[in-house]
């Protein structure tokens, strides 16, 4: 029973991610995500990874592995789009 708890948790904790990810995939852009919220998350999801895989929860694992690769593509979009833009202003001053 308590298993089964801890997959409903999953569903819905990475259900609430969704609206998020898809937002940040159709602009192909996070600017307005806050990236050292989702860089603790990110932190978090490891550590929880390791937590579930020291005591066998599988639902730990599971919740946090999506939520983890959620938090990657988020942080890649927001962080990507930063530094194409900074490269972008380097190469226009120095032209």
């Amino acid at each position: 029973m308590i298993e089964i708890i801890g997959i409903l948790a999953t569903i819905l904790i990475v259900i609430a991610y969704v609206p998020q990810l898809i937002q940040v995939l159709k602009a192909k852009s996070a600017e307005n995500v806050n990236g050292e919220m989702f860089s603790i998350l990110i932190i978090s999801n490891i550590l929880w990874i390791i937590y579930g895989i020291n005591i066998n929860a599988y639902s730990i694992i599971l919740c946090n592995g999506l939520n983890l690769i959620q938090s990657t593509i988020i942080i890649y979009y927001k962080y990507n789009n930063q530094i194409i833009k900074s490269i972008k202003s380097y190469k226009t001053k120095n032209s």
